[in-house]
């Protein structure tokens, strides 16, 4: 279903309404699962934080009795509050994967809308990760269709990309014909939306994106099932999504659905190892390996050079002196000087690390010391590289690069340690058992006959 007549949402629909999971690659099927699981994981550290915790409270409060779960809620609730609930959960203390080429949290929003779709029609495990497979894929491609122009212009890629994913996979598991579904995404660019300007001022609206698209995805499907209809160019059409929110055409995002079923855009999606922007994972490792390789204290360091891409400078360097000043928790996720000094000055850099040095001197002195450099890397279009220079105070130096960030499919983290920072995530949150049975059975989701009786294990229990 191709050539110039047939438009980008009616390609990805088509697509997706021919996936069978049987088509999709054994390790890009074990790689999404990971991905649910990472996922789910954030959500459930967010909850035990008391991090991103309103919609949850909202939607319990007010929400109506349905069939779909709530992480660290008792209730079951409609699909679309659940979704709304668990994907600012899941974003909520930026832990969650990325995928570099997008520069999109895609994960955050499509299986929270993914699971509730699923809980709310009863599928199997089998269906789910084929919807999330198909959502994952589509929204990859609009993000890839600009690059980094959706950011420059201050909108979430996150938000804006991740609604059609949300509406894709709750229309594939609601069985929404090919021609409806259609609609679903023209009336999802309605409710495409999501600014960045929170990362000024360390406020906490960055996972009402994830939330918003979550919860939107899935009333466009609902919308387009009464027989509401969409604009079937809401991609690449001259109002279209890629024209007013990034400047773009509609050339980039046909030549990126092309590879639908070729490249797995899935398995390119790359899990944290830090909850911070994952722009400056690479510049604070390099610094890290730098100041070990010099083997001095870091009381001893009289500046830290990193450098970064250009598209890394406005949204975790840029204004410098406020960045440098960080006093939030979340505002320290995108200050990459204090993150760094935070890093080197305790070892590690965690969620309870980042809140234990808030206010320290030592981490602010030394937050002072870091300076920054635009720099070009031949990886720069699909990873998130870095690196660092560390100057003694008796002038000797030295530079550590990491050209690709930990997490992406160069420089992978191992099943492994997936999972074992799912359990660390998950410890506070739910009894060891039941965290363990969980991870088991989301590892082994195609599996499940019925994925209520999955994710009814993100309740507490008594």
């Amino acid at each position: 279903m191709t050539g110039p007549a047939v438009t980008a949402s009616a390609r990805l629909v088509a697509w997706a309404s021919r996936l069978r999971l049987a088509d999709v690659p054994a390790p890009v099927r074990r790689s999404t699962a990971l991905h649910i699981l990472d996922t789910i994981g954030c959500g459930l550290a967010a909850s035990a934080r008391g991090v991103a915790t309103a919609a949850r409270d909202l939607v319990r409060d007010r929400a109506a009795a349905g069939d779909c779960s709530l992480i660290g809620g008792h209730r079951r609730v409609e699909a679309a509050p659940a979704a709304f609930a668990n994907a600012m959960l899941c974003h909520g203390l930026d832990y969650d994967d990325t995928h570099s080429g997008a520069s999109a949290h895609i994960s955050a929003v499509v299986v929270p809308a993914a699971v509730a779709a699923a809980e709310a029609h009863a599928r199997s495990g089998a269906d789910l990760l084929r919807a999330v497979v198909a959502a994952t894929e589509a929204t990859a491609r609009i993000g890839l269709s600009a690059p980094g122009r959706f950011q420059a212009r201050g909108f979430h890629p996150t938000s804006v990309c991740g609604v059609f994913g949300a509406a894709l996979a709750a229309a594939g598991l609601e069985a929404l014909p090919p021609g409806r579904t259609v609609h679903a995404l023209g009336v999802a660019g309605s409710m495409a939306a999501g600014i960045l300007e929170c990362l000024d001022d360390g406020s906490e609206a960055k996972p009402v994106n994830a939330a918003v698209a979550a919860r939107n995805g899935i009333e466009a499907v609902e919308l387009a099932r009464y027989g509401v209809t969409g604009p079937r160019r809401v991609l690449e059409g001259r109002f279209g999504v890629v024209a007013a929110f990034a400047g773009g055409s509609g050339t980039a995002l046909a030549a990126a659905v092309d590879t639908l079923g070729t490249v797995w855009e899935s398995a390119r999606i790359a899990p944290k190892p830090y909850p911070v922007c994952h722009l400056m994972h690479a510049a604070v490792d390099a610094a890290a390996a730098a100041l070990d390789a010099c083997g001095a204290a870091p009381d001893r360091v009289a500046e830290i050079v990193v450098g970064v891409p250009s598209a890394a400078v406005p949204i975790v360097l840029e204004p410098l002196a406020d960045k440098r000043a960080a006093r939030t928790a979340y505002h320290v996720k995108f200050s990459l000087p204090v993150a760094l000094a935070i890093r080197l000055l305790r070892g590690r850099l965690d969620h309870a690390t980042i809140e234990e040095a808030l206010g320290d001197p030592a981490v602010r002195a030394l937050a002072r010391r870091v300076r920054y450099e635009v720099a070009e890397f031949p990886a720069a279009r699909d990873a998130f590289p870095g690196w660092a220079e560390v100057v003694l105070a008796d002038g000797r130096s030295f530079r550590a690069e990491v050209p690709v960030q930990r997490g992406a499919p160069e420089h992978p983290m191992t099943d492994r340690q997936v999972l074992e920072k799912f359990r660390v995530n998950a410890c506070d949150a739910l009894p060891a058992p039941r965290s363990r049975e969980l991870a088991e059975r989301i590892l082994a989701i195609e599996r499940e006959p019925d994925v209520r009786d999955v994710f009814a294990l993100l309740s507490p229990g008594k």
